[in-house]
Formats: C-alpha cells, sequence, structure tokens
C-alpha cells in the first residue's frame, strides 16, 4: 500500500505542468478522468407573465465522485516544474542498489542487490542515440507508470542535483539536450532506455521496486 501511495504522490507532483516543460505531449494519461472540475451552470432570467415576473429554476451543479482507473495508463513523460520535484524526498541511503553496465553492441546488464536478494538481468538498449560514453553515480530508480492490473510497467531513473539534493527531472545531459530513460519488460513501452529480457528477472526486479520506495542507481554506459 505505501508503495502504491508513493507513486501516486510522485505522478501527482510531476504531472501538473508537464507541457510547458516539454512543448509538447506524450501521450500523458495518469488515469485520471478529466480534473475533477465541474463548470458553472448559468441560470436563467424570468419571462413576463401578466406583469409579473415568473422565476426559471436555476440548475445547481453537484459534484459527483469519479471513478479513478489504474495509475499511469498511457503515460507519456509528465514531469512539470522543477519546484513540484522538491516536496520528493531524496533519500541518502537506499535498500537496495543496482548498476547498469552497457557497452558496444547488445551487452547490457542490470545488477542489483540488497537485503535478501541479488541478481542479474539482461537488458536490451533503446536509445535515439547512437553514441554515448558516461558514468554516473547517485541516480535513483523510483516507479512510475503501471498497467490495468495496478501491476508495475515501468521505472524512470532520476539524476539528482548535488547543490540542493532534490531530484532533476532527467536522467542526464548529453551535448545540447537531456534524456529521461526508463527499466520497463513490456515490448510495447515505447520509451527511451533499457528493456529486462527475462519474465522471471523482470518479476525481481518489481519485487526490489515494490518493497523499495527508491533504489540507488549508478550507470556505465560505453557505445
Amino acid at each position: 500500500m505505501k508503495f502504491v501511495l508513493f507513486a501516486v504522490t510522485l505522478l501527482a507532483l510531476f504531472a501538473a505542468n508537464e507541457a510547458q516543460f516539454f512543448g509538447r505531449r506524450f501521450g500523458l494519461g495518469l488515469g485520471f478522468r478529466g480534473r475533477f472540475g465541474f463548470g458553472g451552470i448559468g441560470g436563467f432570467g424570468g419571462f413576463g407573465f401578466g406583469g409579473f415576473p415568473v422565476p426559471m429554476p436555476v440548475p445547481v451543479p453537484v459534484p459527483v465522485p469519479m471513478p479513478v482507473p489504474p495509475i499511469g495508463i498511457g503515460m507519456g513523460m509528465p514531469f512539470g516544474k522543477r519546484s513540484e520535484l522538491l516536496s520528493i524526498e531524496v533519500l541518502n541511503t537506499t535498500e537496495s542498489s543496482c548498476t547498469i553496465e552497457s557497452f558496444l553492441g547488445d551487452n547490457s546488464t542490470l545488477t542489483c542487490s540488497g537485503h535478501g536478494h541479488t541478481f542479474e538481468c539482461e537488458l536490451e538498449r533503446q536509445f535515439n542515440v547512437t553514441h554515448m560514453v558516461k558514468e554516473l553515480e547517485g541516480l535513483r530508480i523510483l516507479p512510475f507508470t503501471f498497467d490495468e492490473t495496478s501491476k508495475l510497467e515501468r521505472t524512470v531513473l532520476l539524476s539528482v542535483e548535488p547543490s540542493t539534493k532534490v531530484f532533476n527531472n532527467f536522467t542526464m545531459k548529453h551535448e545540447t539536450e537531456t534524456k529521461l530513460f526508463s527499466v520497463f519488460h513490456d515490448e510495447t513501452v515505447d520509451t527511451e532506455g533499457f528493456r529486462i529480457v527475462d519474465d522471471s528477472c523482470w518479476t525481481e526486479f518489481e519485487k526490489m521496486i515494490e518493497e523499495d520506495k527508491q533504489t540507488e542507481l549508478r550507470m556505465k554506459l560505453d557505445f
């Protein structure tokens, strides 16, 4: 339960101004049907009748609770203003830590260890970048979107601003742009990042994410 509540908080904080930050939309869904707002309904003036106005009834809008489907269906990259990220606490230490290594060719792996678990997963790199040499530390893996059964669909990899210890809304800076990467399993997920190939390995990863609010990550990229 605390895992789902934390994910809802993260998504809600990031969602408000996604169009302002990226300048375009990526199919953001978040699973919410509208803004839960109700427009005002105007009244009607009286009609003259025998010299006396006959008032017409004025309908009053009554808020009706709206169902909230599973979080994040159809989600793109809903990152908003930097100020909205200040309320997400960056944990100094995490229960688990992972390393992503990706080299020339298809040689990419994810290795994670923590209390009671150690596993290594084969990764499939899905980048629009053909060449990159980076070594990053102190990143965080956070749960991000879920499927129709509320199962984890993908995570997001966020860097941390060293001077203020708050999350950036990207994984890294590359040349003249920022890059946001994810870790996921479903082949239909259309985003940059790494796909865990094996089903059982994804299950291990999913279990770790559900138990930890944040997971520390380092990355070594050379391709």
